[in-house]
C-alpha cells in the first residue's frame, strides 16, 4: 500500500533519541503500523481511530492520507474527499499527487450526485398555468382522505362492527325477555313434543 511506503521512505532524524522512554516519532510509528495492520484486517473506523493518534503524535501527512483511503474503504466519501483535500493542502509536492487529485474528482461527483439523491427536485410548473401558493396547513379535503387500505384494515369498521353486534345482542334479549309472557318452565317439566 502506498502509505506505509511513503512513511517508510522517510529519512530517520538526524537528531539524537530523546531520553523519554518512546519519543513522538515512535509512538506514531506504532500508531501507523497498527492502524495499517487494522486497515489490511478490513477494521477501518479502528484504522482510523489509530492513525488520528498518530497524527496528533507527529503531523505527518501521511496520515491524512490513511484516513481518507479508509473512509473510502467504509463508503463515507464526504469525508474521505476531506482527508484527500487535507493530505494536499499539506503536502502540495505530493508525489502521488496527480492520483490524488484524480481521486477528489471522483469523490466531488459522487457526493455531488449523493446530494441530489437525498435533496429531490421540485416539479417543474406547467407552462403558461398559475401557479397557487404554498400552504403549509393541509386542506381540509385532502388531510380527511384516508390511505388506500381494505376497510376491514381500519380500526373504525371494527369499532363499528362491535357496537352493532353488541346492540343486536341486547336488542335481542330484550325482545326475548317481552315475547314470553309465562315464567320459564321449571327444570323437569320441559317437553320436547
Amino acid at each position: 500500500m502506498f502509505s506505509a511506503v511513503l512513511l517508510a521512505a522517510r529519512p530517520a532524524p538526524a537528531q539524537a533519541p530523546s531520553p523519554s522512554p518512546a519519543s513522538a516519532d515512535d509512538l506514531a510509528r506504532r500508531h501507523h503500523d497498527r492502524g495499517t495492520s487494522l486497515y489490511n484486517l478490513g477494521q477501518f473506523e479502528e484504522a482510523i481511530s489509530e492513525y488520528r493518534r498518530g497524527y496528533e503524535q507527529k503531523a505527518d501527512p501521511v496520515f491524512l492520507y490513511n484516513i481518507a483511503q479508509a473512509y473510502g474503504q467504509l463508503g463515507a466519501p464526504d469525508k474521505a474527499l476531506f482527508f484527500y483535500r487535507r493530505y494536499l493542502s499539506t503536502a502540495p509536492e505530493a508525489p502521488n499527487r496527480h492520483q490524488v487529485e484524480e481521486r477528489i474528482a471522483d469523490l466531488e461527483k459522487l457526493v455531488a450526485a449523493e446530494q441530489r439523491v437525498r435533496t429531490p427536485v421540485p416539479p417543474e410548473p406547467l407552462s403558461g398555468a398559475a401557479t397557487a401558493p404554498v400552504s403549509l396547513v393541509p386542506e381540509p379535503a385532502l388531510a380527511a382522505t384516508a390511505p388506500d387500505r381494505p376497510v376491514w384494515h381500519r380500526w373504525g369498521f371494527w369499532a363499528g362492527l362491535g357496537t352493532l353486534v353488541a346492540a343486536g345482542v341486547v336488542l335481542g334479549l330484550l325482545a326475548s325477555s317481552r315475547s314470553s309472557d309465562q315464567p320459564p318452565p321449571a327444570l323437569g317439566s320441559m317437553r320436547f313434543f
